[in-house]
């Protein structure tokens, strides 16, 4: 749009004036009618420095010469196409002419014809018209002329569109809803055209009108008004129909207290569904104190504008209880009776013993009647029941189904005990049923500390007795006992406050503090008595050892066996759990080993990498009464002592507890870590409360990727190879004993000794490793005779060594006097002295779960590995020696003289117990090739002695072809024929002397060496 020229400034100024004009004529004022704002901003733009003078208007009804005056602002613009008008407005006075009764129209007078009213003429709006605007400034009115002619851009006023509305309803039936109309106006004066509509219902259920039948959920209401300028104006809102309901809580039951017939009843308000705010009533309040028999109680739900009711009624029946009882009778004397509902039997707190055949009946019954009010129910008389026969023996599979109650919860536990006292043996079925019978007890809910004793009395001998016949209880009893002595330790803390009991193999110690007593670390430890000394308690055993509390973590004791520790914030968490009580109960259980645990096997491992774990130590359990101690912030923290045999690499040892699993539990390391570990102590740090143990890694046998291990195969090689090997022995032995040749000199008579030790060594390990397992001390002296006999042969092979050292390194023999006696007491002696420290120091040592032989562990390392290491050094350089000399030896040609040393090493191998050093080389990744190679050539180290020291010799066959002859009696046997050319063994004296006869004196030490050689075999 152009600028206007001054000439069209004038113009407009002088259409401002015949406006005026016009209006003097007609007696009215015209007000200009504004359209809109379109362009205003343009417009003020260029226009806003014209301002036309101010003009005098008369005031409606008065004269134009009435000191009413009023001044207004007019601008006219055109640039030839488009004509705009603008009105600034001051304050406007009015006057009310005495025959006016309504408000002024103001508007535009189009030729004196057509009257376009602004918004609010002929209302009380139009006094304020210049407080108002249409294009944004106080006062101020754009208007658009064309050809005479206002374009309306302004859309229709709304007056009263009704807000939404959310109706209640019982149910899916329409519901008739009313509302008032909104009205339209329109700036004109002219009627505005209204169209009505409804979404989601048909036509004829909604009316313009304003009435309609709804139907659930949301139905939008639409009024559109459009004016002569087909401007829009819209009243929308939303009728929503929401289907309510009042649901009261379903039928219970309530116990009144014993012997009382008033009870307060307390239950939860009906739910109302559908509707926030409730305005319920009801016949009865929750809390209130009710009668026995069956009550009902009826709330109503109010919509009062909706006129709709919602009602639901809840029913509860208060049953009465007959008071508990004692009564005496002339047959059974005093009998108790629980507390019973009316309408029940009750059955005698006394029972049938366990040796008849009713066992666990009750003695007699008495019947808790009902009554008419106001006495509600009463004691009938009892009436004595029988027990049946006597029975002569009842086992634990017969107490299995007997009903246990507080009446006879310590007979049944002491029978546990009696069973399961060390004189009597558990079978796995009976350990099943002994697990069971312990359930049922705890089921009872019998805190007597009598029957608490004897459940863990019980347990501990079911410990010992799996321990002497092998036989691990399976995973499903273990764990049923385990949670039946924690849950029974419970019952008695909670009844009694205390409980203290220890036996062998398992100790309890539960108390009842003040929670501010726990504020600096309260703690339970596993300590040394006082009486006990230093001596230190056996693995496997509690014996010596007592369970001590503190209530300062500062004055644990270092060197306890385990210990506890409780969340330093376990007062607040007291009061998480709800637990308004003011005193914590807490309890604290050690299990001497892992007997009820054996079963488990650490989660995320398969004993893969040559590792299988064990439990190193006791087993600590805690728990606190009212409070599951899960998740936490401050942990529990556990130290336990390290035995001797634990390595201390921080990778070897891991902080478990045992997880409870419906099929099968196991160890597993989550929420559980490593916090610190010393020369003597472990300390775990977990975020939960069970079961807790340490693992250590203990080099064992390699499982293949399937997880089978060659165990087996190894067991098979080592069966086959002993019993061929005392079969090679038993014939080499008495060959030799029974040919005088083959008994003289002092070589033949230490291999005697070398092999009659082997023989036995053999023949112990053959008939008693595995048929000891469980036997006690028949065990434990399988396991002794094996560690001496492996001593006593390694000790004949060291003689044989340093023997055959001075025969063929020594140029200068010793001539030792008695020297068979000497060896004889070294041989069969210091391994004896050896053995006898050893049982001294750890019998139990020799006690294993899985064969009868000395457990890894300090024991072993000093009382049989470092003696065999340091005789088969001695053995490995002996053997260096004699190689060295021998391979001095010149034979006929070079292949036979291959053969000769080839021969020599392995016979000289096996007299000196070489292939025993493949034991130490069975170590990380060569373990498995080096446990076979061991196996193999142990094994069968008496048939290499035979071959090579019997079958091979010739002096020994010469000497057993006579014998072979009177054997073969009536057919002809052909004896070995004797080649006097050629040598099958080391070299004979004949053949060094004659070697060396053909030297000069030069070569005379050399000759003498040879002669000593082979003294041994002469």
């Amino acid at each position: 749009m152009t600028r206007l020229s001054l000439i069209q400034v004038v113009a407009a100024i002088g259409l401002c004036v015949v406006a005026a004009v016009n209006a003097q004529q007609e007696d009215d004022i015209l007000f200009p009618f504004g359209i809109g704002d379109a362009s205003v901003t343009s417009i003020l733009d260029v226009f806003s420095d014209v301002i036309t003078p101010p003009m005098p208007v008369p005031f409606f009804g008065q004269s134009f010469s009435s000191l009413f005056t009023n001044t207004f602002q007019a601008v006219l613009l055109t640039d030839g196409a488009q004509s705009f008008v603008i009105y600034n407005y001051k304050e406007i006075r009015w006057g009310i002419a005495p025959d006016q009764r309504e408000w002024a129209q103001v508007g535009y007078n189009a030729g004196y014809v057509t009257y376009h009213s602004v918004a609010g003429s002929l209302t009380d709006d139009i006094v304020n018209i210049n407080e108002r605007t249409n294009i944004g400034t106080r006062g101020r009115w754009l208007f658009h002329l064309s050809n005479s002619t206002i374009f309306d851009d302004e859309p229709p006023g709304i007056n009263g569109c009704p807000d939404d509305a959310i109706i209640p309803a019982a149910s899916t039936i329409p519901v008739p809803h009313s509302w008032v109309p909104p009205v339209f106006t329109d700036n004109s004066g002219q009627s505005v055209d209204v169209v009505f509509g409804c979404s989601a219902t048909v036509s004829n259920e909604c009316h313009q009108d304003g009435y309609g039948t709804f139907s659930v959920g949301d139905t939008k209401v639409m009024y559109n008004g459009t004016d002569a300028s087909v401007n829009h104006n819209f009243c929308n809102f939303t009728v929503t129909i929401t289907v309510v309901d009042l649901v009261c809580p379903t039928t219970f039951s309530v116990v009144a207290d014993p012997g009382l017939t008033l009870t307060r009843v307390n239950w939860l308000e009906p739910d109302l569904t559908g509707w926030d705010e409730t305005n319920l009533t009801s016949t009865a309040v929750s809390g209130g104190e009710f009668s026995i028999g069956k009550q009902r109680v009826t709330y109503h739900q109010w919509f009062g504008m909706y006129n709709l009711v919602l009602q639901c009624s809840l029913e509860f029946l208060v049953i009465g209880q007959c008071a508990p009882e004692v009564t005496e009778d002339a047959v059974l004397g005093t009998l108790f009776w629980p507390v019973t509902m009316a309408g029940l039997t009750a059955e005698s707190i006394e029972r049938c013993p366990l040796t008849t055949t009713n066992a666990g009946f009750p003695r007699a019954t008495k019947n808790c009647s009902t009554a008419p009010p106001p006495q509600y129910f009463y004691w009938k008389e009892h009436v004595i029941q029988s027990c049946g026969e006597a029975m002569k023996t009842v086992t634990v599979e017969d107490i299995v189904d007997v009903d246990v109650t507080e009446g006879n919860a310590e007979e049944v536990a002491e029978f546990l005990v009696n069973q399961t006292s060390s004189n009597s043996s558990s079978s796995e079925s009976d350990v099943e049923a002994i697990s069971q019978i312990l359930e049922n007890i705890v089921s009872a809910g019998s805190g007597d500390p009598e029957v608490t004793d004897a459940v863990i009395e019980t347990v501990s001998n079911v410990i010992m007795n799996a321990k002497e016949t092998q036989d691990s209880p399976d995973s499903k009893s273990s764990s049923a006992i385990i949670q039946s002595v924690e849950a029974q330790v419970s019952l008695t803390l909670q009844q009694e406050g205390k409980v203290s009991i220890q036996q062998d193999t398992i100790h309890v110690e539960a108390v009842s503090i003040d929670p501010i007593d726990a504020s600096n670390g309260f703690s339970f430890a596993s300590v040394q008595q006082e009486t006990a000394g230093s001596r230190s308690p056996q693995e496997g055993s509690l014996d010596g050892t007592e369970i001590k509390t503190f209530t300062n973590a500062s004055e644990i004791p270092s060197d306890v066996v385990a210990s506890i520790k409780l969340p330093a914030n376990i007062m607040y968490l007291l009061r998480q759990a709800g637990n308004s009580t003011t005193s914590l109960q807490a309890s604290f259980i050690v299990y001497a080993d892992d007997t009820l645990f054996q079963t488990g096997v650490m989660e995320g491992s398969n004993g893969t990498n040559n590792v299988t774990t064990k439990v190193a130590g006791s087993i600590v359990s805690l728990a606190v009464e009212g409070v599951k101690l899960k998740n936490l912030t401050d942990p529990v923290v556990i130290d336990f002592k390290i035995l001797p045999s634990v390595s201390r690499e921080d990778d070897t040892i891991k902080c478990v507890f045992w997880e409870f699993g419906e099929e099968s539990s196991f160890w597993s390391t989550e929420g559980c870590q490593l916090a610190e570990i010393t020369d003597d102590k472990v300390s775990c740090d977990c975020d939960h409360a069970t079961n807790f143990a340490i693992l250590v890694d203990v080099k064992g046998q390699k499982l293949r990727d399937d997880g089978l291990s060659f165990t087996p195969a190894l067991d098979l090689i080592s069966q086959i190879g002993g019993a061929l090997s005392v079969a090679a022995l038993a014939i080499t032995v008495v060959i030799y004993l029974s040919i005088s040749k083959l008994r003289t000199g002092k070589s033949r008579q230490i291999f005697i000794h070398f092999c009659f030790s082997l023989l036995m060594l053999y023949i112990v390990f053959l008939a008693g490793i595995d048929n000891g397992r469980g036997s006690g001390g028949w065990c434990v002296l399988v396991g002794a005779l094996i560690h001496y006999l492996s001593l006593t042969t390694l000790m004949w092979m060291a003689v044989e060594a340093r023997n055959m050292y001075v025969s063929t390194v020594k140029v200068f023999p010793e001539d030792t006097p008695r020297y068979m006696i000497k060896a004889g007491l070294l041989a069969w002696g210091s391994p004896l002295i050896v053995l006898t420290a050893t049982l001294a120091a750890a019998t139990e040592s020799y006690k294993h779960d899985d064969y009868c032989f000395i457990s890894p562990g300090l024991a072993m390392y000093l009382g049989l590995l470092t003696p065999i290491a340091l005789i088969l050094l001695h053995n490995v350089i002996t053997f260096i020696l004699v190689m060295r000399s021998l391979l001095k030896v010149k034979e006929a040609s070079r292949s036979e003289q291959m053969t000769k040393r080839l021969q020599n090493a392995v016979g000289i191998s096996a007299l000196m117990g070489l292939t025993w050093c493949f034991g130490f080389l069975a170590i990380e990744g060569a373990t498995f090739a080096f446990q076979l190679l061991f196996c193999l050539f142990n094994s069968l180290q008496g048939v290499v002695v035979f071959v090579m020291f019997c079958a091979r010799r010739e002096e020994v066959r010469a000497a057993v072809a006579p014998y072979l002859k009177r054997i073969c009696c009536c057919r002809v046997c052909q004896a070995p024929e004797l080649h006097p050319d050629r040598s099958y063994d080391l070299p004979t004296s004949q053949t060094a002397l004659g070697t060396s006869s053909i030297n000069n004196d030069r070569n005379m030490k050399h000759s003498y060496t040879a002669l000593r050689r082979t003294e041994r075999f002469t």
